[in-house]
């Protein structure tokens, strides 16, 4: 089985780094292609979670400090995941808590998606982010926000299957995308 495996990114040897390592842990070397915005992974993560695995990368991976700066190309980053094309795999899973869906794809290609949570800043704590960003309440800010939530509404419609952790965020998942 020829496996499509997308992340948001790897910076750090956190909980969805780990979800990602138990899930590919499952499949065997060969059969998986890893995609990720950008790797800066630790030699010590990179063994621990991908075990040797390579990973795509899209354009971020060569920007100074994109570890430390992510958050501030979350503009680019639905552009940048659409880069990836993930037709002739037998199945895609991503494990996202930000733009892992949002890849292209054959619909008929059986596509899972373990969703750590809905982009936090445009759904449920979209006034925390807002109240803390100098642009927050401005007309450029919120105009951002709808059109990021029209594409994140948009990219879970290509997800045949979400998977989450818990209840809680399960009510997230359904309160934002209107999917079980």
């Amino acid at each position: 089985m020829k496996l499509a495996f997308v992340q948001d990114w790897f910076n750090a040897n956190g909980g969805a780094e780990k979800v990602a390592g138990a899930i590919l842990d499952i499949y065997e070397k060969d059969d998986v292609t890893i995609y990720a915005l950008f790797d800066r992974f630790s030699p010590v993560a990179r063994n621990e979670i991908l075990h040797g695995r390579p990973v795509k990368v899209s354009i971020l991976q060569h920007v100074p400090f994109i570890n430390k700066l992510y958050r501030y190309f979350l503009p680019f980053m639905p552009w940048l995941m659409k880069r990836f094309n993930l037709r002739g795999y037998d199945l895609i899973v991503s494990t996202s808590h930000a733009v892992a869906k949002g890849f292209r794809n054959d619909p008929s290609i059986l596509n899972i998606c373990y969703c750590h949570t809905p982009l936090r800043p445009i759904w449920d704590q979209y006034d925390d982010y807002a109240a803390g960003h100098w642009l927050g309440r401005t007309f450029i800010y919120k105009w951002y926000v709808g059109y990021l939530r029209r594409w994140d509404i948009a990219s879970s419609k290509r997800v045949h299957y979400f998977i989450a952790n818990s209840a809680h965020i399960q009510k997230r998942i359904q309160s934002s995308y209107g999917r079980e």
